[in-house]
């Protein structure tokens, strides 16, 4: 509860996903707990480490059907996609990206030079505002790059062909595949890039493994545009 919860609870009643009346907050400090199926979670998850998680459901095509409830209407159909998004955390947080300025403008100066400079546009995503307004930001994604964390999780609103490139770390935790796995089950292109540091610190890019990724990717879809 709180947060993105209550935010997120708000789309499920305003599009008749559920009623209100029938949401129940978890408090882990109070009792009874209530619970229910895991509609998704990636496998092998890290964090479980005791055999009583072994009653939780691993169907990924609720996966797919939560994408088409949440992001699936009319206007997502004739909206163009338009935006490279760069996810941006919090100057110190664990995961942020301490080049993130070099990558912002390393992105400018690569889609300038291309033939998409006047068909795209960069945006910095810092998770203000509500989810609406970010359910209606990453619709519009071709392009999707952040360092692991909440913040990839917005490629669920994303379509079919979206790039989705996620900024890895070296030490701390298991890196988690959830993003890379919902990234492919929807159909979309994931690509991970090198990082450095630890999974509770900032951390580096490789610039070098960056670069080439956004270039291979902004070629790709020059060539799509060329052929279609």
């Amino acid at each position: 509860k709180g947060g993105v919860a209550d935010m997120l609870i708000d789309v499920l009643v305003e599009r008749g996903i559920v009623t209100r009346d029938r949401i129940v907050h978890f408090d882990e400090d109070t009792r009874p707990i209530h619970f229910g199926n895991i509609v998704y979670r990636s496998e092998p998850w890290p964090y479980l480490n005791s055999n009583g998680d072994g009653h939780y459901l691993h169907d990924r095509t609720d996966m797919q059907l939560i994408h088409r409830l949440m992001a699936t209407d009319e206007l997502s159909l004739t909206e163009k996609k338009d935006r490279i998004i760069l996810i941006k955390r919090s100057n110190g947080h664990a995961r942020s990206i301490i080049e993130h300025l070099d990558m912002a403008v390393f992105m400018a100066s690569a889609l300038n030079k291309s033939k998409l400079s006047s068909d795209l546009r960069i945006e910095i995503f810092d998770a203000r505002g509500h989810i609406r307004d970010h359910i209606a930001l990453f619709r519009r994604a071709l392009i999707i790059i952040g360092p692991h964390g909440a913040g990839m999780m917005n490629i669920l609103w994303s379509s079919p062909g979206t790039h989705v490139v996620e900024v890895g770390y070296t030490t701390g935790m298991i890196f988690p595949e959830m993003y890379a796995e919902m990234s492919l089950h929807l159909e979309q292109h994931y690509w991970i890039c090198k990082g450095h540091g630890d999974y509770s610190t900032p951390i580096h890019v490789d610039m070098d493994d960056f670069m080439y990724i956004f270039n291979q990717i902004i070629s790709e879809i020059e060539a799509e545009e060329a052929h279609s």
